[in-house]
């Protein structure tokens, strides 16, 4: 985060500070004022009967004066949970500035790195030592690394509680206004010599107080998992716009949206249908598949990047990465959407860019469809080249222990495999 929005920032929360002093201090012992009505002298004019207890409050006013008092002491309570959130806040911004640091001079000491290297092998110096400084490059890239992952999730948790302050901070204010309204609009006027007269049922009716909400806990990705939790493992999120949280197993700040390992859980049909892909199938904790819907509503949060990695039949490991990875909604197919690709598996799914997400009983706005020649298809994107949306060009093809029929990426079989995605901000 710049140096000039965590200015910004504390700028806000002095603004805060001067809004707390207007609700009376939660720490302050001083009793509340007692609100007196003036007493009203028995009239002598004839025809108006006299009070029967004169100088006694009418029990009208002695109702409002009660929920006032009763709104002002909620206002308090109210006060004090602002304050606590604003220390929070506090800590969250000293954590990103010491974060910021940590990442700037880690860089610098890569950077210091590099020259020595160049200055090394430029002036031909013993080749032992240009080797333990290239050994400590791979580190220090790791710890920037890191270091940008949680400094995104630190980030992303600051802007989460401004959020929430300051939506506390609008239902104070308007607490406050309707509470100043009230104490000069709502109350009868009682004049010497005159009797209150009662409007409507004789009761005032107060709106009900604006209860502030709670700094919003939700976990809405594997990211903000990890800023609070480092352990690789099955996790609840609810991504802004789903209307249900779900399960997810994280990675290191990673989504992991597909897994197979030994072909326990069938991903092809007859028994996998298009519904099974749009919500989701088999063990969280084994292999799965996400479900269209929840990938959508995870990507539609922000630009995300797609990693896969898979392991072949001869022990061979593969990856491919796409900084950018998007998919529509179901009414659109979950058309796919990928870009800047980097790996050493090869970039198959550049000829599927573009197009729709199909299976066996749902083939979308695919013109071509092939019969896989009896062989059980699972769902993929469609890929024009090769004519074959689902027919074992794909991760979700039909399981083979021995390789005679597989899943595969860029044409080679796979035994196992992973699909995860991360927001693109954290990627190096």
């Amino acid at each position: 985060m710049p140096f000039n929005q965590i200015s910004s920032v504390f700028t806000f929360l002095g603004f805060l500070s001067v809004v707390s002093g207007f609700i009376n201090d939660p720490l302050d012992s001083t009793p509340l004022p007692v609100l007196t009505t003036p007493t009203v002298r028995p009239s002598t004019t004839k025809g108006h009967a006299a009070p029967s207890n004169p100088g006694e409050v009418p029990p009208e006013v002695q109702d409002q004066l009660q929920k006032m008092q009763e709104q002002l002491a909620q206002l308090s309570k109210e006060n004090s949970a602002l304050k606590l959130q604003v220390t929070s806040l506090e800590n969250d911004v000293t954590t990103l500035i010491q974060l910021q640091e940590r990442v700037r001079q880690l860089e610098e000491d890569n950077l210091t790195t590099k020259r020595e290297i160049t200055a090394i092998q430029s002036s031909g110096s013993i080749s032992t030592r240009v080797d333990a400084l290239e050994a400590t490059q791979p580190q220090v890239k790791a710890d920037i690394s890191s270091l940008k992952l949680q400094l995104g999730g630190a980030s992303r948790a600051f802007n989460t509680a401004l959020q929430g302050i300051q939506t506390s901070l609008s239902n104070v204010n308007q607490t406050v206004n309707r509470l100043i309204a009230g104490g000069t609009d709502t109350f009868p006027t009682a004049n010497p010599g005159s009797h209150v007269t009662p409007q409507g049922t004789g009761t005032v009716t107060l709106a009900p107080p604006h209860h502030t909400t709670p700094l919003n806990l939700v976990l809405h990705d594997c990211l903000d998992v990890y800023e609070r939790d480092q352990t690789p493992g099955v996790f609840t999120i609810q991504p802004r716009q789903s209307p249900k949280p779900f399960q997810v197993f994280c990675d290191n700040g990673w989504t992991i949206i597909q897994r197979r390992i030994d072909g326990r859980i069938p991903f092809s049909s007859p028994i996998r249908r298009w519904s099974d892909y749009v919500g989701g199938f088999g063990n969280i904790s084994g292999e799965f598949w996400l479900g269209n819907d929840h990938v959508y509503n995870i990507l539609a949060q922000e630009t995300h990047a797609l990693r896969v990695e898979a392991v072949g039949y001869s022990g061979k490991t593969y990856w491919a990465q796409y900084r950018e990875f998007h998919i529509e909604d179901e009414k659109n197919f979950y058309q796919l959407n990928v870009s800047d690709y980097t790996g050493d598996f090869g970039d198959t799914l550049v000829t599927a860019n573009g197009n729709a997400f199909v299976t066996p009983d749902h083939r979308g706005n695919v013109s071509f469809y092939r019969d896989c020649a009896g062989v059980t298809a699972g769902g993929w994107w469609a890929n024009p080249e090769t004519q074959v949306p689902n027919c074992g060009y794909n991760l979700n093809a039909v399981y083979s222990p021995s390789g005679n029929t597989c899943m595969s990426f860029y044409g080679v079989c796979m035994k196992t495999s992973i699909m995860k995605i991360i927001p693109s901000s954290v990627v190096t």
